[in-house]
């Protein structure tokens, strides 16, 4: 199939990348070893493949990957979700899922997200890992690394040999072919995107981006998104306390980005960003269009009933639902939901952090907390208490 023509700027390789050779082939069996204990053992439940009747042959004309450091195989969906993609730095993951999937299975991955680094050898210091969430120049936050496994045949995954990955330095042609390279010594399963070469090295650059739109062999380039407005609402509006209403500028607020997502629920595609901008607007007419509403991209009395029964949620319209300060906020079973939660979620996303905006305080809420604890040096338990919930108002 031919590429798709694009006028966008395709990026150069040859005008970044960091090509510094690696001093061997030595590949620290201990550090790989204390990887499998860090993860093992990642249930043998979330392979795809270990599943009979309906289940397997259902999977029978997907290809499945390695996941994790035992036996578990998993399609190419499932994968991505186990390697939380919707918090990896956009053009890492493009990239790292083009060198995977260019292996037909046979090369998958053993970990990429962590919210702390363990205290073992072959590990970066805590807050220096590219497996942790890391605040770029723009101040977007994520993480831009994954630890490779190759599949083993019926025994527990391996880590790959040199010889298999883009080695840093060496001309690998997957390096030119999906913008990464392998360039951590002793461990060949680290995988990067090629214009990175170490933690304080990116920090003295400017915690730069990969570089946009890398022509990945086969793949027509992405589109560059359309900035979006950098100003936050100073009021934490919750779901029908106001009128929604194209502006200019544009309205923005946690109510706007509630209504996306129950949008998205049925169908539309749209970003969850809490702005309410032309796109927006043309969701909530055809949504009004299919209940009978005037189509007028209004979100007011008639409309936001709508919007609410689409989330099946009462929660975030109840104002006095655990007011902010009420409360601890934790991770518990079953799990906390209120006007507290919708204000700290509204807090998180301020700081360009990928949360959903639902007022339920899940893992993804938690994993948030602990980020921000950590670039304030407070206890890093995803606990919101007294001292957290201070250091978070100042936000």
């Amino acid at each position: 199939m031919a590429k798709a023509k694009s006028d966008e700027k395709r990026f150069d390789l040859k005008d970044q990348a960091v090509d510094t050779p690696l001093p061997t082939d030595y590949v620290d069996v201990e550090a790989f070893k204390n990887l499998q204990e860090l993860y093992d053992p990642i249930a043998e439940d979330e392979s795809d493949s270990v599943d009979d009747g309906p289940t397997i042959r259902r999977f029978m004309t997907e290809t499945l990957y390695p996941w994790g450091y035992q036996r578990a195989l998993v399609t190419l969906s499932r994968l991505k979700e186990l390697c939380n993609i919707g918090l990896m730095e956009p053009e890492a993951a493009e990239r790292f899922f083009a060198e995977i999937v260019s292996r037909n299975g046979q090369m998958g991955v053993g970990g990429a997200h962590r919210t702390t680094q363990p205290s073992l050898p072959g590990f970066a210091p805590d807050g220096q890992s590219f497996h942790q969430d890391q605040r770029f120049s723009d101040g977007k936050v994520s993480f831009m690394a994954f630890d490779l496994v190759m599949r083993n045949g019926d025994n527990i995954h391996r880590s790959p040999t040199w010889s298999e990955v883009p080695k840093q330095g060496t001309g690998h042609p997957d390096t030119a072919r999906y913008g990464v390279h392998a360039n951590v010594d002793g461990e060949p399963w680290h995988l990067q995107c090629f214009e990175v070469d170490g933690w304080q090295t990116w920090v003295n650059n400017g915690r730069k981006h990969p570089n946009p739109n890398f022509a990945i062999s086969g793949q027509a380039p992405s589109p560059t998104p359309a900035p979006t407005p950098t100003s936050a609402p100073t009021h934490a509006y919750y779901p029908g306390e106001r009128t929604l209403r194209l502006t200019s500028p544009v309205m923005q607020g946690i109510d706007i980005a509630y209504l996306q997502q129950a949008l998205t629920r049925k169908g539309l595609k749209l970003d969850d960003d809490g702005v309410y901008g032309p796109v927006t607007v043309a969701a909530v007419k055809t949504m009004q269009g299919w209940n009978g509403l005037e189509q007028d991209g209004i979100v007011a009395d008639k409309t936001w009933p709508v919007v609410i029964s689409y989330n099946n949620d009462t929660v975030a319209t109840n104002p006095n639902n655990h007011p902010l300060g009420s409360r601890v906020m934790y991770l518990t079973s079953p799990t906390m939901q209120g006007q507290d939660v919708l204000w700290l979620q509204n807090v998180i996303k301020n700081q360009k952090l990928t949360v959903s905006i639902d007022g339920v305080f899940g893992r993804q809420t938690r994993d948030r907390v602990i980020t921000i604890q950590g670039w304030n040096k407070l206890k890093q338990d995803g606990v919101v208490g007294p001292v957290t919930l201070e250091v978070l108002k100042k936000y």
